[in-house]
């Protein structure tokens, strides 16, 4: 099952990921998680520690994962609990 459909660089430090619908519908949310933070540490050291941003949308663009540096470290929000796909 493919996991990824579009990743997308938005500017110099953000990233947004847009996960296949069936990885979204099939995987748990667990899954979900662990995807985007390893996303997110690979992004963080694509770009030599400098502070990015990592964003997971469902397949309607809505963030569904958001992973963010800020001054007291990485901070990981759900702006929507479940997925829409």
């Amino acid at each position: 099952m493919r996991t990824v459909a579009k990743v997308e660089q938005i500017d110099e430090n953000s990233l947004r990921i847009v996960p296949t619908d069936q990885w979204l519908r099939r995987a748990s949310h667990d899954a979900h998680l662990m995807a985007a933070l390893a996303s997110y540490q690979l992004w963080k050291n694509h770009n030599n520690g400098s502070p990015v941003e990592v964003i997971v949308t469902d397949t309607n663009n809505n963030i569904y994962i958001r992973t963010v540096d800020t001054d007291n470290g990485p901070v990981v929000e759900f702006p929507s609990e479940q997925p829409k796909g």
